[in-house]
C-alpha cells in the first residue's frame, strides 16, 4: 500500500525556495505571510502548517486553528532540513498496524466530541437569541422584515444543529467500531 500524500502549508519569505519538490508525498502551498496563512487554513484542510522562524503570526494560526476545530499541528522552523526532519519523523512514527489504527480512531472519537461539543454551545446562544428576538418582535409589533430575519437566523440554526447531529453520529460510528 502507498503511503498518504501529506497537504503542507508552508509559511515564509523562503517559502518557493523551500519548495519541497524532491521530497516525495507531499501536496504542497506556499504563501510568504502569515496573513494569506490564514485565508489558506480556512478553506483548504492541511496537515501541517510550517511557520518559518521570524514570520510572526504562530499564535494567530493556532488561535484560528482551534476555533475552526482544526486539529493541524502549526510548526515553526529555522530551515528546509528542519521541514524534512519533522515530516521524516512523522513518517516514520505512522504504522500501519492494528494498536495505531485503535489509536487513530480513539484521537477521532475524541475530536468529534470535542468539535460537536464546541459547536453546540454557541449554536444555542444563536438559536435563543433569535427565539428571544423573534418572541420580542412580535409582542413589540415590530417590522415584518425584522421578524423575517430573525426567524431565517433560527432556521438556519436548526439546519446547523442537524448537520451537529451528523458529528455526533459519526463519533457514535467510531465508538461502534472501538466496541466502547
Amino acid at each position: 500500500m502507498q503511503p498518504r500524500t501529506q497537504t503542507v502549508l508552508l509559511v515564509g519569505p523562503d517559502a518557493e525556495a523551500w519548495a519541497l519538490d524532491d521530497v516525495e508525498g507531499i501536496d504542497l502551498t506556499t504563501t510568504p505571510s502569515a496573513t494569506a496563512a490564514r485565508a489558506y487554513l480556512t478553506g483548504t484542510a492541511f496537515d501541517v502548517v510550517f511557520l518559518q522562524e521570524g514570520v510572526g503570526g504562530e499564535s494567530g494560526l493556532r488561535a484560528l486553528r482551534d476555533v475552526l476545530g482544526l486539529a493541524t499541528p502549526v510548526e515553526v522552523v529555522a530551515s528546509r532540513a528542519d521541514v524534512e526532519q519533522w515530516l521524516a519523523s512523522r513518517g516514520e512514527t505512522a504504522p500501519s498496524a492494528p494498536g495505531h489504527s485503535r489509536a487513530l480512531l480513539e484521537e477521532l472519537k475524541l475530536e468529534l466530541g470535542r468539535v460537536a461539543h464546541a459547536l453546540n454551545n454557541p449554536l444555542s446562544v444563536i438559536m435563543g437569541n433569535a427565539q428571544l428576538g423573534i418572541e420580542l418582535a412580535a409582542a413589540m409589533d415590530t417590522d415584518e422584515s425584522i421578524v423575517e430575519a430573525l426567524k431565517s437566523i433560527h432556521e438556519a440554526g436548526g439546519e446547523l444543529g442537524e448537520l451537529f447531529s451528523e458529528v455526533a453520529d459519526l463519533r457514535d460510528r467510531v465508538d461502534r467500531l472501538l466496541g466502547t
